[in-house]
């Protein structure tokens, strides 16, 4: 990874983290006003690319929802509003027009806790990470996936810190894989369904940002020659 690259290593590891809480837990009116305030556009904006447009698009029809959201004149009843969204689209009980989990995409099954979660679990721990949400979601869960990212930036962040680069250079080969073995694969088919499902700005525009993001982080991510 060039060295320009790892310097975006914390807004790439908060990138991971704003996306894991919109699509991990319902929104509150905290949560919407520090994704929508200065420092976290601020933030997510420093991860612009020349090359990547699509990503600057997205970042910027994100950030226009914040005057919608914060100077809503019932910020209550939009709450609300967000919150039965969010349990409609991924969490139930009624069949879900957009299941959060890998599984569901790459074995065609609605099945949770399905064997392939095993393999993800594995290599959860073999770098020393335990998603707070286990053992009661299933670890292929879109919002588990996304935190594992987060780890992986923070982690390596702290290895070069320590000078310790043999550890990095093994944290981003993971991150790189990680991204083009589960994340690129079963993504953009989830966020198909959400868009197809939902007409609430808030999932449109941050699922038009996850997919722009992933695909500039694998770009950001490719091996040097």
């Amino acid at each position: 990874m060039e060295s320009h690259t790892r310097t975006l290593l914390p807004a790439r590891s908060y990138a991971y983290k704003a996306l894991h809480i919109i699509f991990g837990q319902q929104p509150t009116e905290p949560i919407l006003s520090a994704l929508f305030s200065d420092a976290s556009l601020e933030t997510l904006g420093a991860l612009v690319q020349e090359d990547e447009p699509s990503y600057a698009g997205e970042l910027e029809a994100f950030g226009t929802l914040k005057e919608y959201y914060l100077s809503s004149e019932d910020g209550a009843a939009t709450l609300k509003d967000l919150g039965i969204e969010y349990t409609r689209l991924f969490v139930g009980p009624a069949a879900l027009p957009a299941p959060p989990w890998e599984m569901v995409y790459t074995t065609g099954k609605r099945e949770l806790f399905q064997p392939g979660v095993l393999e993800i679990r594995a290599l959860y721990q073999s770098v020393g990470c335990l998603p707070a949400e286990a053992p009661h979601v299933s670890d292929d869960h879109l919002a588990i996936e996304l935190d594992f990212m987060r780890f992986l930036c923070e982690k390596c962040q702290t290895a070069l810190e320590q000078y310790n680069e043999d550890e990095a250079a093994s944290l981003e080969h993971t991150q790189r894989a990680f991204l083009k073995k589960h994340l690129l694969v079963w993504v953009p088919r989830f966020l198909d369904d959400v868009e197809q499902a939902t007409q609430e700005p808030l999932y449109i525009a941050a699922g038009g940002l996850l997919r722009a993001f992933i695909q500039l982080d694998a770009g950001l991510l490719q091996e040097q020659t």
